[in-house]
């Protein structure tokens, strides 16, 4: 501030990111759903396309796994583990239809947001009819 006020250059030099420095740090963080930058995270990206519309106040909003970590821990199917907290499987989705819909595979899921009916037992259900 003492450098604006006296109309000196502010250039930052001794508080530059090192570039390789913080995208290791970035690429390590663990986006936790208990943390709120996760969320704060996918509401920025979600409005980064032109064509997303305003979200309702009114609704109260889940950070949704695409890949459940349910899912993860009964078939340990996913080469690397730590891919279930990436902000890349993550979604917003609004909590009534998150809790229906939570430990589904993805193509389940589509077809349920898209309104169709999941089947009542959860543990037969591998795929919903086309």
């Amino acid at each position: 501030m003492v450098n604006i006020v006296n109309g000196t250059d502010v250039t930052f030099n001794n508080f530059l990111f090192d570039e390789t420095r913080f995208r290791a740090q970035f690429s390590n963080y663990v986006f936790s759903n208990n943390r709120a930058i996760t969320k704060s995270m996918i509401t920025w990206w979600a409005y980064t396309f032109a064509n997303q519309p305003l979200l309702s106040l009114e609704n109260t909003f889940d950070i949704e796994h695409i890949f459940p970590r349910n899912r993860q821990q009964k078939e340990n199917s996913l080469k690397n583990p730590y891919s279930l907290e990436m902000l890349g499987n993550k979604s917003l989705l609004e909590r009534r239809i998150n809790i229906r819909a939570s430990d589904y595979c993805f193509v389940d899921k589509t077809k349920y947001y898209m309104g169709a009916k999941l089947p009542k037992d959860r543990k037969k259900a591998q795929t919903l009819p086309n």
